[in-house]
Order: C-alpha cells, then sequence, then structure tokens
C-alpha cells in the first residue's frame, strides 16, 4: 500500500533523517519568512534542489529560475518555462494574450524549510516573473506523483479542470545511467512530448534564419521549422523515432491528465482584464482527506503578494469537489492512499 503522501512530502521526510551540514542555523533563518528572500538564480543552482525533490528530476524546459534563501542558505526554488505540444499559451486567455503566459514548469523546497515557503516563494517568483513582462502562469499536479494542488491552492490560484491524456513511455530493461544524454532508461515513465525534442536539430540557427529570410523552407534535405527564436530543421519524424523506440524495447501507454491551475498577477486592471479572457472555466479546489493544506493556512494573494492568511479546508484521501475530474484520476489518488 502507498501512504497517499505526494512525492515531495516523501523525499522531505527522508532528507530529513540524513545528516545535514549547518541545520541548526538553517532551521533558526527558516522559522521566520521574515529572513527569507526571493531571487533570480541559475540553472545550475536551482538544479541541485529540483534533481533531489522533484518528482521529474530534472528541470525540463525551463528558463527562468528563482530561488528563496534564508541568509546565505538556498531552501526552494521555482522553475519558469514553455510547455509545448498542447498549444496552452493561446487557449488560457486567447491567442492575442499568448506572449504574457509562463509555465511553473518545475519547483521543491528543502525539508527543513519554513512550512509556508513553497507558497511564499511562487507567490515572490510570480512577482518577479511580472517585471519580465509574463503576467498568466499555468501550473500542473501530477496524480501520479500523489498531488492535488496544494500549494496552488494554498497560493490562491484557480483550479481550471484537467489537462486531456497524453502518452507516456519508459525502458522496462535494466537502467542505463549514460543513454546518450537523455535519461530516458531510467525506468520512470516520460511524457512522449519529450521526444519532439530529439527530432529537431537547433544548430547553425543563425543560418537557418537567413534561409528563411531568402525564402527557403529546405537546407540539406530537411524541413525548416520553429520560429526565429526557436527555429531548427526536422531531422526526423516522432513517428518514426517512436517506431525506432519501440523496435529498441521501450515501452509506450496512454498516460494519465493532470490537474491544471492558473495564476493572473499584475496590476489590478491587467488582472481585470486577463481574468475577464480567461477561457479555461474555474472549477472547485480538488481535496483530499486526512491532511491539511500546506502549513494549515490559506493565503490570498493580489499584486503585493500574500495576505489575510486563514485556517485552511481539509484535504481528503480520494480526490472530490472537481465535478469534472476523470474518474481515472480520482482512483490513482484512491489505490495511492490504500483505499
Amino acid at each position: 500500500m502507498t501512504s497517499g503522501k505526494a512525492h515531495q512530502r516523501l523525499i522531505r521526510e527522508r532528507m530529513a533523517r540524513l545528516p545535514e551540514a549547518d541545520l541548526a542555523t538553517k532551521t533558526q533563518l527558516a522559522s521566520d519568512l521574515s529572513n527569507a528572500e526571493v531571487r533570480e538564480i541559475d540553472r545550475k543552482a536551482a538544479s541541485h534542489i529540483v534533481l533531489s525533490y522533484e518528482w521529474l528530476g530534472n528541470t525540463g524546459s525551463s528558463e527562468f529560475y528563482f530561488g528563496l534563501y534564508f541568509g546565505p542558505y538556498l531552501a526552494g526554488v521555482a522553475c519558469f518555462g514553455r510547455t509545448g505540444g498542447n498549444h496552452a499559451s493561446s487557449s488560457v486567455c486567447g491567442k492575442e494574450n499568448a506572449h504574457l503566459v509562463m509555465t511553473l514548469t518545475r519547483g521543491a523546497c528543502v525539508h527543513w524549510a519554513h512550512k509556508h515557503s513553497a507558497s511564499f516563494l511562487i507567490n515572490r517568483a510570480c512577482r518577479l516573473m511580472v517585471e519580465k513582462g509574463f503576467h498568466i502562469f499555468i501550473g500542473y499536479s501530477d496524480i501520479e506523483a500523489g498531488e492535488v494542488g496544494t500549494v496552488y491552492q494554498a497560493s490562491n490560484w484557480l483550479h481550471c479542470g484537467c489537462t486531456n491524456r497524453s502518452e507516456q513511455f519508459r525502458w522496462p530493461g535494466v537502467p542505463v545511467e549514460d543513454d546518450g544524454g537523455r535519461k530516458w532508461k531510467n525506468g520512470k515513465w516520460h511524457d512522449c512530448r519529450l521526444i519532439s525534442g530529439y527530432t529537431r536539430n537547433r544548430q547553425n540557427r543563425r543560418l537557418l534564419k537567413e534561409l528563411r529570410r531568402q525564402g527557403k523552407t529546405h537546407f540539406q534535405g530537411k524541413e525548416i521549422r520553429g520560429s526565429d527564436r526557436n527555429i531548427y530543421l526536422v531531422n526526423e519524424s516522432r513517428a518514426e523515432l517512436k517506431s525506432r523506440m519501440v523496435a529498441e524495447g521501450f515501452e509506450f501507454r496512454e498516460g494519465a491528465s493532470k490537474l491544471r491551475y492558473v495564476h493572473i498577477a499584475g496590476d489590478r486592471r491587467t488582472i481585470r482584464r486577463l481574468r475577464k479572457a480567461l477561457r479555461w472555466k474555474p472549477e472547485e479546489y480538488p481535496k483530499r482527506k486526512g491532511g491539511l493544506v500546506e502549513g494549515n493556512t490559506v493565503g490570498s494573494t493580489d499584486g503585493d503578494g500574500v495576505r489575510s492568511p486563514g485556517t485552511a479546508p481539509v484535504l481528503p484521501t480520494a480526490i472530490v469537489g472537481a465535478s469534472e475530474i476523470p474518474g481515472d484520476i480520482k482512483r490513482a489518488v484512491i489505490d495511492r492512499a490504500g483505499v
């Protein structure tokens, strides 16, 4: 039977049992959020925590990274990027607002961090992203990782139903540590959208842009695709690469849907305009018995961050309250909880 706990909580509990340098100092600093600071960091710094705590174990398509610091100690990271394949940027608030959209692609906090660190970090990271020109943020909760969006709910994000199912693949054989840098042969299930990235050759972008400017659509017999910012050559089709993977021994299956959350940030006028443009229908929060939302508090947010903490709603073992959550997601949570 499984514990019904989210993957990151299980990892934090495990890490708390291991030796930790300067733990007393870290714990003392993290006991008060007035000691906390959120600032932009690089990919390398973020990877240290993401690789240790995050369900997916990589930084994915992240472009921007923010760290939560207590004194000199990094206690959490939030990573933002663009996700492809599902046109989410255009579908959330319309094509005219697609350039304002970013996805919270990865995020995690260490075991000694303040109990409200996650919502504190996300809210302030979103504020820093607003300064870069982004106002619409999407987050996903992976039921297979035991997640129901606790932190998003604590941060007052809107729950907007579920994603469509996506295909997944995994390597059923002996794990291979060095798989050409892909890390696909680790026994975990991976989203098939990763395959598309390996059908593309992103070298010689300057040359490709010049060829496109001249009206050329192919180079060395390969099609030129993508925007000028993300221009690339198509080495092979996704179907061709998948066929080779099947022949090599990879397994494929239909994956489960994910819970979807949206946050709109900025000044009041911007929030009002984008909230009106929101095309995804907000729904009741999914809940789970036997536990409380992060830190037993919920913070309502506006352009200035978190305010008005109050008693959090109880979350159940099985997901309830979201009228259109597919049965397979509810079943997955019940199975994880051992019900």
